[in-house]
């Protein structure tokens, strides 16, 4: 079963790598300035550039090491 979770979750990560790679560099890219953040009526007020997409695949990639090194080693956690 575990082989399979891992199996899933590295597909997980394969599959955001591909999509921000065509969101970036596909055939119908995104504009040169993107919305980064939105007020709370949905307007936006923050812009930036779609290499911020990058960031979403670097946190899983980490996420999944960390939590793969803690699955590994679950009494390296001691919680008071």
């Amino acid at each position: 079963m575990r082989r399979v979770l891992d199996f899933v979750a590295l597909v997980g990560l394969v599959a955001l790598w591909a999509m921000a790679a065509q969101a970036i560099f596909g055939s119908n890219p995104l504009p040169l300035r993107v919305p980064t953040h939105f007020d709370i009526s949905g307007n936006p007020d923050g812009w930036g550039s779609p290499q911020v997409l990058w960031l979403l695949p670097i946190v899983g990639i980490f996420l999944y090491a960390l939590t793969a090194v803690f699955s590994r080693f679950p009494r390296a956690i001691q919680f008071a």
